[in-house]
């Protein structure tokens, strides 16, 4: 084979290779930000339901405050 079409082919595979690893990366990194998004709605559901479980008891506690005083 002559010395130019070796060095097309190599550089046919070295296109092909590169362009497979961009799109490869392009979905990790996709896949990555998806993930963090649903883990950042996670943690700010866990905290919201925190904060209201908080204020359940604080609303508890100061309803049997309210009913000790009256009895």
């Amino acid at each position: 084979m002559p010395s130019k079409v070796i060095c097309s082919l190599h550089e046919c595979e070295s296109d092909k290779l590169q362009r497979d690893t961009k799109v490869k990366f392009k979905e990790a990194l996709e896949k990555r930000q998806a993930e963090a998004k649903r883990t950042k709605s996670e943690l700010e559901l866990r905290k919201l339901q925190q904060d209201v479980f908080a204020v359940h008891q604080d609303a508890s506690a100061y309803s049997k405050e309210l009913q000790c005083q009256f009895e």
